[in-house]
């Protein structure tokens, strides 16, 4: 069998399915195995903590129902050897900007079983058409993905970068993958590191809450922090204040600054705001999912119209108490935010839903 196709793309990483052959392991070409290759030095840095984390998830409770990790390790073959048997190894490349030299100084991936289908394709499949039981059909597939993000919570782990590009689809239900930035509450240090390390983009990373970038900041800075970096001026904010007020009838910029001056006066505990970034994640990316699905069957330019057909959908008497459960996710204010386990006992109870796993 010839080795796998590109799946999927990550920073400076890519996913072929099936996967491809590693010149130090004798290991079975297979569909039913992917390869994530890291194509340069500095993403290899820190495998080994990727590897030991991902085992770490392995050995959660049900973890094969909500988690598809990868941890073993292999060197590839060089660039010329791999496209006699892979094209896709020059699009991976082209797409992750790396030269062939590059490439050929690193070669090393992980490999392991398929996780399933992205969450972005499995859902323009599932919904060929709009409806309340096409959403709840939907909805609960996600189960298994508030019941994941609780037993992390419990074990005081943080994924950290929840979003549909790292949710995958098989055996009916959603599960997480790319565990290479996940850490535990404790660790400080790498969360600030990643937390300042977004805020000193021009975006807003839109699958974090805005109070993940200030309770890092050093409290005397932040009002001229606010002048020098707008949060309205970022690269995205724009979307986030569209689906926040479309969904939730949200002013979220009032909200911010509600929020960093709490900051400033100690009452968000950063704590607090590290235990609740994942649930947050998750929020957003349900309901930038449920809005996109809205948008292609009625989309209308009319900013004001459009709001009225999407606020007509999600907030009908039958999609009201999800609509109100992922408006607890995404409150600005770790302070108000839902927790994990109380989130996935309200999915239950709305879908009357809970799976034996």
């Amino acid at each position: 069998m010839d080795a796998g196709k590109l799946i999927g793309e990550g920073s400076k990483t890519c996913i072929f399915q099936p996967n491809l052959p590693c010149i130090s392991d004798d290991i079975d070409i297979s569909d039913d195995k992917v390869s994530k290759v890291f194509l340069t030095d500095k993403v290899t840095h820190n495998l080994d903590e990727e590897i030991s984390f991902n085992k770490k998830i392995s050995k959660l409770p049900k973890s094969n129902k909500w988690a598809a990790t990868l941890f073993n390790r292999c060197k590839v073959g060089n660039y010329a050897e791999i496209l006699k048997i892979e094209k896709d190894i020059k699009k991976c490349l082209e797409n992750q900007k790396i030269s062939i030299n590059d490439f050929n100084k690193n070669k090393t991936m992980l490999y392991g079983l398929y996780g399933g289908i992205d969450m972005y394709n499995h859902v323009d499949k599932f919904f060929n058409h709009f409806d309340a039981k096409t959403i709840f059909n939907f909805l609960k597939k996600t189960h298994s993905l508030f019941y994941g993000l609780n037993i992390m919570n419990k074990h005081n782990i943080l994924h950290y970068d929840i979003k549909a590009g790292n949710i995958v689809y098989s055996d009916n239900k959603y599960k997480y993958i790319d565990f290479g930035i996940s850490t535990t509450f404790d660790n400080i240090s790498k969360i600030k590191k990643r937390a300042l390390k977004e805020y000193n983009t021009n975006r807003i990373y839109e699958y974090y809450p805005y109070e993940l970038f200030y309770v890092f900041i050093n409290k005397n800075n932040i009002t001229k922090e606010l002048r020098k970096k707008p949060f309205a001026n970022r690269k995205h904010h724009e979307h986030l204040e569209y689906i926040h007020n479309v969904a939730f009838n949200r002013n979220i910029n009032n909200e911010i600054m509600e929020n960093i001056k709490a900051i400033k006066n100690n009452k968000i505990k950063r704590t607090k705001v590290i235990k609740s970034i994942d649930i947050y994640s998750l929020g957003i990316t349900l309901i930038n999912i449920l809005v996109d699905i809205i948008n292609k069957y009625s989309y209308i330019e009319n900013i004001n119209e459009n709001k009225k057909i999407i606020n007509k959908i999600l907030y009908h008497p039958t999609l009201l108490p999800i609509t109100k459960l992922l408006k607890k996710m995404t409150e600005i204010s770790c302070n108000d935010r839902i927790e994990p386990y109380d989130a996935l006992k309200e999915l239950e109870n709305i879908l009357n839903y809970k799976p034996k796993y």
